[in-house]
């Protein structure tokens, strides 16, 4: 009965990682389509890591472009 409760607690520790990282992939897919590189490795890397990788990318181009306007 132990084994069973940890092994379930995993597997749904397991799919709550799953689902977050999914959900990162589509939040941060703008900007890792303007990151440099192939966009298959940066949703690749967002996937296994999240916001660890998208912290190491470049800044958005686009983050800054419309301050100043008036």
């Amino acid at each position: 009965p132990a084994e069973s409760a940890l092994a379930n607690a995993g597997r749904t520790v397991f799919w709550i990682l799953v689902a977050a990282h999914a959900i990162e992939c589509v939040v941060f897919f703008p900007r890792l389509r303007r990151a440099p590189g192939p966009l298959g490795r940066h949703l690749m890397q967002t996937f296994l890591y999240g916001i660890l990788h998208v912290r190491e990318l470049p800044p958005s181009q686009g983050a800054s472009g419309g301050a100043g306007r008036g």
